[in-house]
């Protein structure tokens, strides 16, 4: 079974504001979405991971990321907060824990399906190209969002 190579992005206009959220593979794969907000761009990058994982879940995927916030919260930080009962280091709630869990079960389903899901952190603005979609797809749709003051979702995702 080949790697699909998936780039996800999340943008939040003001932090908190309006938000977009897109996952990209090539011009016909793709999914976005806004949200009117208030939204943060942590909770846009998590929406963003999770609306791939649901799109594409028959390959083994790399998911090329620009937060390691989200990246290090689905790899290695939330062992330590379910631990402490989804409290941080600080013994405050872990922000975002309902977005996170949706991820996480999401993740453990594909392991239990037998497909790899790996994580690539990307530097994002930097030229990389899916990333770089990824980005122009959730602020547009973050402009939307806004501009309508109502939820939106467009792309396309072919069965693979």
């Amino acid at each position: 079974m080949t790697t699909l190579v998936v780039a996800t992005d999340g943008s939040a206009l003001g932090n908190p504001g309006a938000g977009g959220w897109a996952w990209y593979v090539h011009p016909q794969h793709y999914g976005c979405g806004g949200d009117p907000g208030p939204v943060t761009n942590n909770q846009m990058e998590i929406i963003a991971l999770t609306r791939a994982l649901e799109a594409n879940t028959d390959t083994h995927l790399l998911l090329e990321i620009d937060s390691q916030y989200v990246i290090n919260a689905v790899t290695k930080w939330h062992f330590g907060w379910r631990r402490r009962d989804w409290t941080n280091s600080k013994g405050e709630p872990v922000a975002n824990r309902e977005l996170l869990e949706a991820a996480l079960l999401l993740l453990a389903v594909r392991k239990e399906q037998g497909l790899h899901t790996d994580f690539r952190w990307v530097r994002g603005h930097e030229g990389h190209p899916r990333n770089e979609e990824a980005d122009r797809h959730a602020r547009e749709q973050a402009f939307l969002a806004r501009n309508t003051n109502q939820r939106t979702r467009t792309g396309i995702t072919p069965a693979n």
